[in-house]
């Protein structure tokens, strides 16, 4: 797999925001149904990829849908209950995988979802900061069908949004609950926070 490895600390508002202009990361969410699906997300956000990770996830959903064969080293697996789609890729040659997950929450206002995504890269089981490697987060509004890129720091507060995400980060979405866990690899070694769902949002939890 070709990947260009960040080895410095980057802030995460960085890494989701590599792509962004304003105004430029709003899609419109067509579905059938009452409300969109996990995998009316997936397809529309797929359908915007510009990044290589993306991509190859786009190519291999698209035969997933057909009911065609993947390759043995590529999984996804799709859970709408629990609105929670992940696929995952492992490279031979190089004994890389990359992940993505993407899931939802629906707000307690009743007319949004927060759409959530992670990309990650793992080497020989080891988690790495990878190129396109981070968590981004969309707001879905059911009265315009409009699926918007939101800055990191509206969703999980400025706290979080300063941390630096380094080789060693794991960010895991949640099929079953609510909550995002977070290994973050710090000056005292790995430790466990939690993203914790507040119906809006997500407080960042320490302990």
């Amino acid at each position: 797999m070709k990947r260009i490895l960040l080895l410095l600390m980057l802030p995460a508002f960085f890494l989701t925001a590599q792509a962004q202009d304003d105004g430029e990361m709003a899609y419109r969410v067509s579905f059938t149904g009452a409300a969109p699906t996990i995998c009316d997300f997936v397809d529309v956000l797929l359908s915007h990829a510009e990044d290589e990770a993306l991509g190859a996830f786009d190519g291999y959903w698209k035969l997933y849908k057909k009911g065609k064969g993947l390759l043995p080293a590529v999984k996804i697996k799709v859970d709408k209950p629990n609105g929670f789609v992940s696929y995952s890729h492992l490279y031979a040659e190089d004994n890389s995988k990359q992940t993505i997950e993407t899931c939802y929450w629906n707000c307690k206002d009743g007319r949004h979802k927060i759409v959530g995504q992670v990309i990650a890269t793992y080497q020989n089981g080891r988690p790495v900061m990878g190129q396109y490697d981070g968590i981004t987060f969309y707001t879905y509004d059911s009265k315009t069908r409009m699926l918007e890129w939101t800055p990191t720091s509206d969703v999980c507060g400025d706290e979080f949004n300063e941390i630096g995400l380094t080789d060693g980060t794991v960010i895991n979405l949640p099929d079953k609950g609510k909550d995002i866990s977070l290994w973050l690899n710090t000056s005292n070694g790995m430790k466990h926070y939690t993203l914790k769902w507040n119906g809006g949002g997500f407080d960042f939890i320490k302990k």
